[in-house]
């Protein structure tokens, strides 16, 4: 009998996407215990496909992104939800700043770019942080993209939003082998 080697049966659980992040913040724990940061997880099982780079990347650029802004210390909290037709990864951070996009553009900038509803901004978001440019970046290339909220306790939370591949194969109509 023929077995294909990647498909060897295993006792082990297939590893979710809650598993790669925690992998990857695992990978960075001493800087952020040298920062004094705590990190908390509340992940629900998620089974998908997913760009180990991009994952990777999003992750670090925004754990590089709330050190930045929280030097002294302070909480993030990563939250993996599944959805229907998408799943979520969270990282907000403690750090009692209030996001603003716009605090780096000046007003004509901004004005340049709701001037023309129908055309597309073409200027990069974020320009003078160079952690959310690569999360934004390595998101798009994967066809997900990250929302910024504003936490009402403070902080910031960033989250990276995956649409889930629905696949569906059409039904052939003959089959060669079963006549």
């Amino acid at each position: 009998m023929l077995k294909h080697p990647s498909h060897e049966l295993s006792n082990n659980p297939p590893e979710t996407i809650g598993d790669r992040v925690k992998s990857v913040i695992e990978s960075c724990q001493s800087d952020l215990v040298n920062f004094g940061i705590v990190v908390e997880y509340d992940f629900e099982a998620v089974y998908s496909s997913v760009n180990e780079e991009m994952l990777s990347a999003v992750t670090i650029a925004l754990l590089n992104n709330a050190i930045q802004k929280m030097p002294t210390g302070g909480q993030i909290t990563v939250t993996l939800i599944d959805g229907k037709h998408q799943w979520e990864l969270e990282i907000a951070d403690t750090s009692g700043m209030v996001f603003n996009p716009y605090e780096s553009y000046d007003d004509s900038t901004y004005l340049s770019l709701t001037e023309d509803q129908d055309a597309l901004p073409t200027i990069i978001p974020f320009p003078d942080n160079e952690h959310l440019r690569k999360a934004h970046r390595a998101a798009l290339a994967c066809h997900s993209q990250i929302q910024t909220f504003d936490c009402p306790q403070g902080g910031t939370a960033h989250v990276l939003v995956v649409p889930k591949l629905e696949m569906t194969l059409p039904v052939p109509n003959h089959r060669k082998g079963c006549a």
